[in-house]
């Protein structure tokens, strides 16, 4: 039967402790940063991007794929839903999971540079952020309460071509560009390039504030956000989705960011080594680089968040963009992409294996909770599998996570 230790064993959020009584918020501390390097030869190499052994545990990436089935059973997801309660909380202030996902996040890595504490949790600066993906708008509704004098560009895939629409009653539109590209589709695989030159040149906030007079017409961004919406059957194919979409999202942001500035993407598994090249090479722009699954996040999910923090405009960035854009447009004719470096990085691999076995643990752990509850049911012993869920299913403090997160009550 599955352990309540391991499930605070195998979290990489440091919030989690909050689950242990009376354990005090300052003892909270951060994992530590990747393991990156800055000198490396890159040379793209076409083909299909298999699972990587350096970079995870193969066998129980297999024992996981065999128990996912527990999840497509009704039942199996309202086990899952009980193992993370911040899902009434996001519901009750935002469109999305995605706003709690950020939240947790930004209390964690103060990206929103909020200084107040809890008698200020808001920030008077004029942060400037671009959000691609994150449709309805969970992250831009965060975004808007942190930061109020905040304002923003943002392209989310449209409804028409399978995304979500934009929940424009939660949004204030004043201080959000938001634009479907230049080929109407809202897809930033087709306009990474485009979104870059429509922030810098063409882009305009309506009313008096402006990114020009605040930056003095050197347009651009502090924090990029990017948001998966692909999505496949199997881990292998989302992350191969995926990988697609990080490209643009790093093409787009390395070229709007301006120093110390922040990029966020929500990862689709790091098993590849297609994508750990990508996060490698990514890595030397920014002084510190984190891999997160925060605990706010489902659970049972393959998604992680790579948080890449003060990033370094150096005249190297533009040989970087240069190699995002070969590789992107080779996806965009059709051609798979294996590999993006000669040699790898075997520190860097140590480091992203590290967190990938501590996010498939925990995956294994809810889903093993589930089976076992599922098991139970079907053998007539509900009140067995009652008590197997208040055992082992974490109860989080919310209320002390969401004063710790700076939350509107």
């Amino acid at each position: 039967m599955a352990q309540y230790q391991p499930w605070l064993d195998t979290s990489t959020d440091p919030t989690i402790q909050l689950l242990v009584p009376n354990n005090r918020l300052d003892n909270l501390s951060l994992p530590n940063p990747l393991v990156t390097v800055s000198n490396f030869d890159t040379q793209i190499k076409e083909g299909n991007s298999p699972v990587d052994t350096s970079l995870v545990n193969v066998t129980n990436l297999k024992t996981l794929q065999t128990m996912e089935s527990y999840l497509s059973l009704s039942c199996g997801l309202k086990i899952l839903q009980s193992a993370n309660p911040f899902k009434a909380i996001s519901k009750s202030l935002f469109v999305d999971n995605s706003g709690i996902e950020i939240a947790n996040l930004d209390a964690l890595y103060n990206f929103s540079q909020t200084r107040g504490g809890l008698l200020a949790p808001l920030s008077p600066d004029p942060i400037v952020y671009c959000l691609l993906g994150g449709a309805p708008g969970g992250v831009g509704q965060y975004m808007q309460y942190r930061l109020p004098n905040s304002f923003g560009y943002a392209m989310s895939l449209t409804s028409e071509q399978g995304g979500r629409p934009w929940d424009h009653n939660h949004l204030d539109k004043r201080v959000l560009r938001i634009t479907d590209g230049e080929d109407g589709t809202g897809d930033l695989i087709s306009n990474a390039d485009w979104m870059a030159h429509w922030i810098k040149n063409d882009a305009t906030i309506s009313g008096n504030v402006t990114p020009a007079k605040l930056r003095k017409d050197n347009l651009g961004v502090d924090i990029v956000i990017g948001l998966a919406y692909l999505d496949r059957t199997d881990d292998l194919s989302r992350e191969r989705d995926n990988f697609k979409l990080l490209v643009a999202q790093s093409l787009t942001a390395l070229q709007v960011l301006w120093p110390d500035g922040t990029m966020i993407l929500k990862c689709v598994g790091a098993n590849t080594r297609a994508t750990a090249d990508l996060i490698i090479i990514l890595s030397r722009h920014f002084e510190k680089v984190n891999m997160m699954q925060p605990l706010t996040m489902d659970p049972s999910s393959d998604k992680f968040y790579l948080i890449c923090q003060k990033f370094v405009k150096q005249p190297i960035v533009d040989s970087t963009v240069n190699l995002l854009r070969e590789i992107h447009e080779k996806q965009r004719l059709g051609h798979s992409v294996a590999k993006l470096l000669m040699v790898p990085s075997p520190e860097t691999d140590l480091s992203i294996k590290h967190y990938n076995n501590l996010f498939l643990q925990r995956r294994l752990l809810v889903l093993q909770i589930v089976k076992d509850v599922i098991l139970l049911i079907e053998n007539g012993q509900k009140e067995q599998a009652q008590k197997v869920l208040n055992k082992f299913v974490p109860r989080f403090n919310l209320y002390k996570t969401s004063i710790f997160w700076n939350l509107p009550s």
